[in-house]
């Protein structure tokens, strides 16, 4: 009795979005009719009780809803036969995740169109909520499951939008919103989630996989916000800010934790490493950008502390993975040429790798080949970020390292890299 009712309760929200959608293509036909009319008679036509009528009895529009009735019905089938079967578990709370899924093709179409927080997606957001809501109570409570229905529910909608952060201008910089701060540490705590919880259904926990990195994808990049007043460059004051934060600091050294282990786990498993690498290599680069962005800035943050030691393990991971990127059998080699020029930029062709890899060869005498800075950066580029980053906070004239630009020599050294 109770399959049978939850069946019947997440068929009926379904029902109810699939009603709304028809609402706003019905609406969108009735306004191109409209407008076709008012250009055809070119005047502007007034609505009357008989065009209503005319429309709504129309063949063309019967026609429409029976097909949109067998759409909306195979597209719920097809997804129920794949998720509800003899081999998943926790059918009852599947029920409503399946539910949620043909509510999602809706959504993709509207987020062509408008941002996820939009008032005409507000609609399908609830009842996604609700069939959120509805399911997760099911599952249960040690199982990692529900971080992956977080996930598909909730933060795939920004990560879908090329990074996507409401109220978020490059251009015209503000203050951190409650909503922005709540989308970050929603994507970290799914990547928590994941990482820390077993999953009991074996689809879904190879799923995981994917949707760990993604969600870190997104998290990555929009970090600083959470911990700075403002938007800024990564060179800048208020990365200093950022990796003074011990929040900061202890979530990407779980961050690391996590990455290295779901990257060992996966290579493991051949269904994954084609899923990941070579299907869809960007997902297998993703890994190594968050292990080596990670890394970066743990390095960098032993250099502003003034607490470098060349026998941290976050130099020897720094090395390993941007030796492997120089193999031809790298991922780096299987992405497209717009989407190495980006992992590039980011990784390579960037201020804080420049440093780090300057001063693990000057103090540990180990030379990173690959986006090693060249003579004219030492030179010009050197002393500033050097005055800005590396001075003695109690005496901004006692520098960390006394550098010799012209001939790229340590003539002086203080604090911990003695």
């Amino acid at each position: 009795m109770e399959n049978i009712f939850t069946l019947f309760d997440s068929i009926f929200y379904f029902i109810i979005a699939a009603i709304v959608a028809l609402i706003y293509i019905l609406f969108i036909v009735v306004i191109i009719i409209y407008l076709k009319k008012c250009f055809t008679e070119k005047r502007m036509v007034v609505v009357n009780i008989n065009m209503i009528k005319s429309f709504f009895s129309s063949k063309t529009l019967h026609i429409f809803l029976l097909f949109f009735i067998g759409f909306n019905y195979f597209m719920y089938s097809a997804q129920r036969s794949e998720w509800i079967n003899k081999s998943t578990i926790h059918h009852n709370a599947k029920e409503y995740f399946v539910a949620s899924i043909p509510i999602a093709f809706y959504k993709k179409v509207l987020d062509i169109f408008v941002t996820p927080d939009s008032i005409i997606m507000k609609p399908f957001n609830i009842l996604s909520k609700l069939l959120y809501d509805k399911g997760v109570v099911l599952l249960p409570e040690n199982d990692g499951e529900k971080y992956y229905w977080q996930y598909r529910i909730f933060n795939y909608w920004y990560i879908r939008g090329a990074g996507y952060m409401p109220n978020y201008d490059p251009y015209h910089p503000k203050p951190i919103t409650v909503e922005q701060q709540q989308i970050l540490d929603s994507m970290y705590e799914v990547a928590k989630g994941l990482a820390t919880s077993k999953i009991k259904d074996k689809v879904i926990n190879r799923e995981k996989y994917k949707a760990f990195i993604a969600v870190l994808h997104y998290y990555n990049p929009k970090r600083l916000m959470q911990y700075a007043q403002y938007i800024v460059s990564r060179l800048s004051d208020a990365e200093r800010v950022a990796l003074k934060n011990t929040k900061y600091i202890s979530r990407a050294k779980q961050i690391l934790k996590w990455t290295i282990k779901f990257q060992k786990e996966y290579k493991k498993d051949k269904f994954l490493v084609q899923s990941i690498e070579k299907d869809n290599p960007i997902l297998g680069m993703d890994y190594i950008v968050i292990i080596h962005d990670m890394v970066d800035k743990l390095i960098f943050k032993m250099i502003i502390d003034h607490k470098f030691n060349c026998n941290s393990k976050y130099i020897n991971i720094y090395q390993n993975i941007l030796e492997k990127l120089k193999n031809n059998t790298s991922l780096f080699f299987r992405l497209s040429q717009s989407q190495q020029k980006i992992i590039y930029n980011y990784i390579i062709n960037d201020y804080t790798s420049y440093l780090n890899k300057y001063i693990i060869y000057k103090q540990c005498n180990k030379k990173i080949e690959i986006g090693y800075p060249s003579k004219e950066w030492i030179k010009n580029e050197f002393p500033s970020i050097k005055e800005r980053w590396m001075s003695d906070e109690n005496n901004s004239n006692n520098y960390l390292i006394s550098i010799d630009t012209n001939n790229t020599k340590v003539i002086k050294i203080q604090g911990a890299l003695q």
